[in-house]
């Protein structure tokens, strides 16, 4: 069957694909981080009677019975697996519902889009993958190559519960030729060309715990003590301040600087304020892999309103680049937080699988196909952190790699914030392209 119509069955059975969708985006799998939370074992169980019915087997693993990890493959001739389509299944808390338009656990479709939480952040790509897989399956084509799916548990808490112990107590559910997840698959354009970006590292993500020692005194005679929250103001203001060093050795800025022209630290204002009027997006992408940021989060301090603050504890968030390690992340907190007792807790190393150019070719290839216009597949890291590093750990090459409908308002997904939404749209293109990557490779 040619490739090109992988699509247009994606398309007929837009229905079905909506309707998973919806129906994970109902169950309530909050992750709040702190055990007991998550309960994503339904949404898996969910996903292991829609695959029974198709067809295909299915098994569910957990650490704690009620935080289910589902795998589920179908087979090749050779014996190995080609292709790992991973996802998740928990998500975020939904915050105030009073900010919503639909309750966030409904399922509304509406407009073109499916609302509620998870619905970007993932489970409508949850839903694509494993379409994509029944699919394949229904299409009945001779396969050489294995093609699974693992959906977890536990992304949005680090993974402990999820690919972590998977990756620990299951690798042979992860052992592929490749792997694909989310962080990555934006679209951009550049000078009349349709960019891609592939997530094929992650910055590394470190939380800081800052402590301002003080001493209390009574409000009325604040002389007699040192305010602590003077102390964590002076570095505030430290942080506020903090120019980090530019760096221009990630990936896309050889895509970049074929672009717009060379780049190098010295030019980049500059580039990023040509590049801001005619693409902010991708301005907004090329400012975030180019430096370190520390990003102050959350602050508390004080006993009383009318004592002097003995105390003041500060959290923030750290962003480091693949070659800034622990050492360079202390030393450049220690300067901006002097006056506080630093805990410092890495979240997630930065990782990264190689730069393939056969395979960005590949997956150039996969997306013309389905969008059914040139379109090329840049790679990049990401700002944030996925579970591809438990796989990359493995030494399976991992990329963030999940492509919606170009014409479709990412700005719409809003991931983590309040009306959350992703295109139904977008859900037929990323299953038309897990559907067409998959036959070109289980098939080779």
């Amino acid at each position: 069957m040619p490739a090109h119509d992988f699509r247009r069955i994606a398309e007929q059975h837009r229905d079905e694909i909506m309707a998973l969708a919806r129906d994970l985006v109902r169950i309530d799998t909050t992750n709040t981080g702190t055990m007991p939370t998550g309960s994503e074992r339904p949404a898996a169980e969910l996903l292991l009677r829609t695959l029974a019915a198709a067809g295909i087997g299915a098994d569910i693993q957990g650490r704690v019975p009620e935080r289910g990890n589902l795998r589920a493959a179908l087979e090749g001739t050779s014996g190995q697996t080609c292709l790992v389509l991973a996802s998740h299944t928990d998500v975020v808390p939904a915050g105030n519902e009073a900010q919503w338009h639909y309750p966030p656990f409904a399922g509304v479709v509406d407009g073109g889009s499916l609302h509620g939480r998870g619905a970007a952040d993932m489970k409508g790509t949850v839903a694509a993958q494993t379409m994509a897989l029944i699919l394949l399956h229904r299409l009945n084509l001779p396969l050489a190559h294995g093609v699974a799916l693992v959906c977890v548990a536990d992304e949005e808490a680090g993974g402990a519960y999820g690919m972590g112990w998977v990756a620990r107590e299951h690798p042979g559910w992860l052992r592929s030729r490749y792997c694909v997840n989310e962080g990555g698959g934006s679209f951009v354009s550049v000078n009349g060309s349709s960019w891609c970006l592939l997530g094929v590292g992650e910055k590394g993500r470190y939380e800081v715990q800052a402590t301002f020692p003080g001493r209390g005194a009574h409000a009325a005679r604040p002389w007699q003590g040192d305010n602590a929250l003077f102390r964590a103001g002076r570095a505030l203001e430290r942080l506020r301040a903090y120019e980090p060093e530019c760096d221009v050795s990630g990936p896309i800025f050889p895509y970049i600087s074929r672009a717009v022209g060379p780049v190098t630290a010295a030019t980049f204002d500059g580039m990023i304020g040509q590049l801001s009027r005619s693409n902010p997006r991708l301005a907004d992408h090329c400012r975030q892999v180019s430096r370190m940021l520390i990003t102050p989060t959350m602050i508390s301090g004080g006993v009383k309103s009318n004592s002097v603050a003995d105390a003041c504890r500060l959290t923030c968030d750290v962003r480091a680049l693949p070659h800034q390690g622990p050492d360079v992340i202390e030393r450049q907190v220690r300067a901006l937080l002097s006056e506080a007792d630093i805990r410092i807790e890495c979240t997630a190393v930065a990782n990264a699988s190689p730069v393939d150019p056969g395979w960005a070719s590949l997956l150039s290839q996969v997306l013309s196909e389905v969008l059914g216009q040139r379109t090329e597949v840049v790679p990049t890291i990401s700002g944030g952190f996925t579970d591809s590093r438990f796989v990359r750990e493995l030494g399976v090459p991992a990329y963030g790699f999940a492509p919606g409908d170009p014409a479709s308002d990412p700005s719409l997904h809003r991931a983590h914030g309040p009306n959350e939404s992703v295109a139904i749209a977008d859900l037929v293109v990323q299953t038309g392209t897990y559907l067409t990557l998959a036959h070109h490779l289980a098939t080779a």
